[in-house]
């Protein structure tokens, strides 16, 4: 006969677990009806941890990459590198939303059926800042985003630079007008996901127009945006190299941005390690982020000040 004090002991135990878990996880799912895409839409949030669930904090919007959804942050436990930083003191707590962009590529489609960037800007962020308690104003509001995440990230930013005060490009396909071109008439993409429709016909003067390449010529055309560009060394075909010759594009402009390198490829593992960096050099008050030494990832700083080199921190 077992002894009522172990049994006591092991639902002591059994309950002081739950709590644990339960206090650990911090990520909100929830759907809302958005205007722009005539439909129900699901997102999930991100709470930091320590927070006192009062105090209102930046927002961090965080667009996803093709093939994922608005769990794919907690799926991949993506948040755990960023709790230690909030708890060490290293990043400034935020609330973060991962909305479902489907496979959308964050656009207003070219054809008029779907709406994806007026989704975040007119419908997202104002349902997050009515139902959790963020600051408001642009200086707090703050865009991230990985693949095809990273390329709406981009584009939104430099569409709607009155929205944020920062745009963090990982991971994404930053091409010039032939690399457009190319998409738009490749196989896979013209007949498997009607690129067309999102991003409209190979017209070479139309694309060249829209370009970012050519939309981004001078400082004045971030609108004040904090831009940061970022790719792997292993990243996938293309990626490491176009987002190369972006950062160039903006260097020889003198055009202020931040540019990673990270040690890595295009998957959640490789991104895990350095997206607490890019948030601390992007959201952390000025002065206030002092990046570790790690060989992981290289950051460089090109200001109005002059450039400033971060070689693993």
């Amino acid at each position: 006969m077992k002894k009522p004090g172990n049994a006591l002991n092991l639902i002591m135990f059994l309950l002081l677990c739950a709590v644990s878990c339960a206090t650990a996880y911090r990520f909100e799912y929830a759907s809302f009806e958005s205007a722009a895409l005539e439909r129900r839409m699901n997102y999930s949030v991100y709470l930091p941890p320590g927070w006192d669930s009062v105090k209102k904090l930046p927002l961090v919007v965080f667009l996803h990459g093709g093939g994922d959804d608005e769990e794919c942050f907690d799926d991949f436990e993506s948040f755990r590198e960023i709790d230690q930083w909030i708890e060490k003191g290293m990043l400034d707590p935020f609330i973060l939303a991962v909305p479902d962009g489907e496979l959308g590529f964050w656009a207003n489609w070219y054809d008029g059926t779907q709406r994806y960037e007026d989704y975040v800007i007119e419908d997202v962020i104002p349902h997050i800042r009515k139902n959790y308690p963020v600051l408001k104003d642009r200086e707090s509001t703050h865009l991230m985003g990985i693949s095809m995440g990273g390329a709406g990230a981009l584009y939104m930013s430099v569409n709607r630079p009155e929205v944020f005060a920062s745009a963090s490009v990982i991971s994404a396909p930053v091409y010039n007008t032939d690399q457009v071109l190319e998409f738009l008439q490749g196989f896979f993409w013209k007949h498997f996901a009607n690129v067309q429709r999102i991003f409209g016909p190979p017209e070479r003067e139309r694309v060249e127009q829209q370009n970012i390449y050519n939309r981004v010529k001078s400082a004045a055309d971030l609108g004040g945006v904090r831009l940061l560009v970022a790719a792997g060394t292993q990243d996938r075909p293309g990626i490491f190299e176009s987002t190369r010759v972006f950062h160039r594009h903006m260097k020889e402009r003198k055009i202020p941005h931040r540019y990673m390198v990270f040690k890595g490829g295009h998957l959640w593992v490789d991104w895990r390690p350095m997206l607490p960096a890019v948030l601390c050099s992007q959201i952390n008050t000025p002065g206030r982020c002092s990046l570790p030494e790690d060989d992981y990832y290289e950051l460089e700083e090109f200001f109005s000040g002059g450039e400033s080199i971060h070689p693993g921190g």
